[in-house]
């Protein structure tokens, strides 16, 4: 499975700022979340 994600933070700069502190990481969290949770509904895709 994959998956592609696209987005713009406002504020460039500190959007930017924003992105590498937190939004990356809950972004990962969240795909993290769903790829076990798929898993555990559907099992391991190979």
């Amino acid at each position: 499975m994959k998956d592609k994600l696209q987005y713009a933070m406002p504020f460039v700069f500190l959007g930017r700022i924003a992105n590498s502190i937190m939004v990356a990481k809950q972004t990962q969290e969240i795909f993290n979340f769903r790829e076990k949770a798929v898993e555990v509904m559907f099992g391991v895709y190979k």
